[in-house]
């Protein structure tokens, strides 16, 4: 995808980050640099199953996103994460035994 169906894409306010950082510095305002600067963290495919990564992925840009409205502060946020990505995990390998 090229650098303009990006800037396209984030006019559809799909309140996700993008992984495009070069297409999205601002959302109504606020500077997301800070979440692009360490660059991503979740290397998790060759440790847990594909719909778990996906879950865990999904949660961490919805407590990212409540903290960046100002829904949650951070310190709630990065809590709520570890509570719910841990239930997720207890989850997949409950299952499984």
């Amino acid at each position: 995808m090229g650098r303009e169906m990006a800037v396209e894409l984030d006019k559809l306010k799909s309140r996700k980050l993008s992984t495009r950082s070069d297409s999205v510095l601002m959302v109504e305002g606020r500077k997301l640099e800070a979440f692009y600067m360490l660059g991503s963290t979740l290397d998790t495919e060759s440790v847990w199953p594909q719909l778990l990564s996906q879950k865990v992925i999904e949660m961490t840009s919805e407590e990212l996103l409540n903290v960046i409205y100002d829904r949650k502060r951070a310190a709630d946020g990065l809590a709520a994460l570890e509570k719910r990505v841990q239930q997720a995990i207890d989850d997949e390998f409950a299952a499984k035994k």
